[in-house]
């Protein structure tokens, strides 16, 4: 893990980049405690040790099924179920973490280190996946929470998922940013969605 010292920083963002509905505002000075951070999200190969080691079964593979974006599909793929808001995002039978795309795809060529790491040896912090955080997502909640830690509501129906991913561009997404704030219920299973661990000091 990468240890990051105590320290303030300038959370949130106000301008027009920034989606009223994401509660990224107001912007605030917050102070957090010294922690460690993995310089990567959790790989693909660690998380086939972790399945293998404990036996785990993902929604996906207890769905039998997820949603995969619409353009990474074939464009001989039949027409299947949409999301009611988003229809670019299509469902697709036997699709799960080893095979994102379906039946046909694999893992082969999807790597979370193939760009240099940021300033505090940090890779890909923003555009790779969606990362899971521990706080429920609330609207406002931060705007009353303390500034120190702060740790989010104690309960909610989605968590909060930070930084962007592979398919976020400005020509209709805008959240490719350290400051973008977005939420997924819990048993969401896209392949645009990851974790990195990270724990007190």
């Amino acid at each position: 893990m990468i240890e990051l010292d105590s320290g303030e920083f300038t959370m949130g963002r106000a301008d027009r980049f920034a989606y009223p509905a994401d509660g990224e505002g107001p912007v605030r000075r917050v102070r957090v405690a010294a922690f460690g951070i993995d310089a990567c999200a959790v790989s693909n190969a660690e998380f086939t040790r972790f399945v293998e080691n404990a036996g785990h079964v993902t929604e996906a593979e207890r769905f039998g099924w997820s949603f995969v974006f619409g353009g990474l599909l074939p464009d001989d793929f039949p027409p299947t179920r949409g999301v009611a808001n988003a229809p670019w995002w299509r469902e697709v039978e036997h699709a799960d973490w080893r095979r994102p795309e379906g039946p046909q795809s694999n893992l082969e060529g999807k790597t979370v280190d193939a760009f240099p790491p940021n300033g505090y040896g940090l890779h890909s912090a923003t555009g790779n996946v969606w990362e899971w955080c521990s706080d429920w997502f609330s609207l406002d909640f931060h705007t009353r929470d303390t500034r120190t830690d702060p740790k989010g509501p104690a309960r909610g129906e989605n968590r909060s998922t930070r930084g962007g991913s592979y398919l976020c561009h400005d020509s209709y997404c805008r959240r490719c940013r350290v400051a973008a704030r977005n939420s997924m219920e819990p048993s969401s299973t896209t392949g645009n969605t990851g974790f990195r661990c990270a724990q007190d000091r």
